[in-house]
């Protein structure tokens, strides 16, 4: 893991020896269930690069946010909810996923990592009845689709953040994004070892908007 802990400085991340044995751990774990689930399509130094780093590259910009409970919408193989769990502690973190057999997984590193910071949601976004301060995604496909139901699991006053590729694509985007959220900034990440263009956006939903917004 040493890939990871110059990762880690470069992202000036400090880490404890604990962290960085929960982090071996969970991906072993992901490893294993990785061959019946397909959760990730990279391994090795691919795995550290494009999802570990990659979900932690946010860590800094996220503590900056007010607000307790974070919302990993999609969290798949628990990308970025876990790494961003064993990071922020204080933090209280709702993986939701909709794949059961996902979910099982999600609340088994839940136990071996010992993250008490930890919950499950095991159900599609739509049908998730309550808000959260914070809300993150990664990898939800097509984010037009997601709008509507995005904007409902954010509590008024709420922040949305999003990672993102290319700046040129994520203006485009932004612009329909607009319609629910507000004040966006794009912030450029550099996720150490990736070569690729890596951005964060982050909204904040108008603080009157309380109502659900139905189909």
């Amino acid at each position: 893991m040493n890939l990871l802990t110059i990762g880690l400085e470069r992202l000036g991340i400090p880490f404890s020896q604990s962290q960085i044995e929960k982090i071996v751990l969970y991906t072993k774990e992901l490893s294993l269930w990785n061959r019946k689930l397909s959760l990730v399509s990279a391994e090795g130094e691919a795995l550290v690069i494009r999802h570990l780093l990659d979900s932690l590259s946010a860590l800094r910009h996220l503590e900056k946010l007010p607000g307790r409970e974070i919302a990993d919408a999609g969290s798949g193989g628990g990308f970025p909810g876990i790494p961003l769990a064993l990071f922020l502690p204080d933090r209280k973190f709702f993986l939701i996923e909709r794949s059961e057999k996902k979910a099982v997984f999600l609340s088994s590193c839940a136990l071996l990592l010992e993250l008490s910071n930890l919950e499950i949601i095991s159900k599609p976004l739509e049908e998730v009845t309550r808000n959260f301060e914070i809300v993150v995604f990664r990898a939800l496909g097509q984010w037009s689709r997601y709008q509507k139901v995005l904007n409902n699991l954010t509590s008024p006053g709420g922040y949305l953040l999003a990672y993102k590729g290319r700046r040129e694509i994520l203006v485009q985007e932004i612009e329909t994004a607009e319609r629910y959220f507000s004040d966006p900034r794009i912030i450029p990440i550099d996720v150490p070892f990736l070569g690729e263009e890596r951005n964060i956006v982050i909204f904040r939903k108008d603080a009157g908007d309380g109502g659900r917004i139905s189909s």
